[in-house]
């Protein structure tokens, strides 16, 4: 049965739980572990993080494909000078990755220049080293909108805790404006949308609301995700053009592809419908959801 509203099929927000379950873990609190314990389904990341909280104590982190993760457990680690093993899968093994001893030394403007210029390591300082970072952090000119997360659930979680009051968890706020903007569109046959940062490329891309040269510019990292998204859109979208497949692993690339086919009443074949549980397992519900959105709902094809 379809549930009523579009915030049932919009994720947790990895990237929020992931930055308050390290504050968890860095401090001695269970209630990451028992918040993930308790949900039904959860993407590949928060599966990734509810195994290093099962093992944090034991020194070995399986981190999955999570770079956000990676990063973090590597530097609390390095920073506390503790031994650990760190278990990485699929395109994570072949990300740049800094090693931690160089970032430990470096000023967050510094970092924010590391493996094409993610914030990854920049918040992994703000949350565990804190005090020190945050006055850094506050000194600088328009920090990344991840930075800016990470600086937000600092201060939600210590003021939570500092009250006895457990922390919030969000759902995803990207995954959410993709997803209403795309509802729009297909009941008006127009779409307000407007990029605000790298995760929103993949989308904006697919409805041609960005080019890559425009996205290069205004993110770099782009080109070091699960893959590198600038020309993995642009191949994706010229294959779907010649054979209606969509060949990509990543995630991003393949949620676009499948709401640009969708919305254009063409066909598709996902070749890697798995990958979409990195960030939105709900997607094959949201697109059935849509179906019921749409001026011609019977033509719409869902992932197979």
């Amino acid at each position: 049965m379809l549930k009523e509203n579009l915030d049932s099929y919009i994720p947790w927000c990895k990237s929020w739980l992931i930055r308050i379950g390290m504050l968890d873990l860095l401090h001695d609190h269970s209630h990451i572990r028992h918040f993930l314990a308790e949900q039904p389904l959860l993407n590949s990341d928060l599966q990734a993080l509810k195994q290093v909280a099962a093992m944090w104590y034991e020194n070995e982190e399986d981190v999955g494909e999570s770079g956000t993760l990676c990063r973090f457990v590597t530097y609390a680690r390095a920073f506390r000078r503790e031994r650990h093993t760190l278990i990485t899968h699929g395109t994570l093994n072949e990300r740049e990755m800094t090693q931690p001893e160089i970032v430990l030394k470096k000023s967050l403007e510094e970092m924010l220049k590391l493996d094409g210029g993610t914030s990854q390591w920049a918040s992994a300082a703000l949350l565990v080293e804190q005090v020190p970072r945050i006055q850094e952090y506050l000194s600088l000119k328009n920090p990344p909108v991840k930075l800016q997360l990470t600086y937000e659930a600092l201060m939600h979680w210590d003021k939570n805790i500092n009250r006895g009051e457990p922390w919030e968890p969000r759902r995803d706020a990207t995954i959410h404006r993709q997803a209403e903007a795309y509802l729009s569109y297909l009941k008006s046959r127009k779409l307000s949308f407007k990029p605000e940062h790298s995760e929103d490329y993949c989308f904006a891309r697919a409805f041609s609301l960005i080019t890559p040269e425009q996205g290069r510019m205004r993110w770099p990292s782009l080109q070091h995700h699960e893959s590198n998204r600038l020309t993995e859109m642009e191949s994706a979208l010229k294959m779907l053009e010649e054979d209606f497949y969509i060949r990509s692993k990543d995630h991003r690339v393949v949620q676009a592809c499948v709401m640009l086919q969708t919305a254009l009443n063409l066909p598709y074949i996902v070749l890697y419908p798995e990958s979409v549980n990195k960030s939105w397992p709900e997607f094959p519900a949201f697109m059935k959801y849509c179906r019921f959105y749409a001026p011609d709902h019977n033509s719409f094809k869902v992932i197979r």
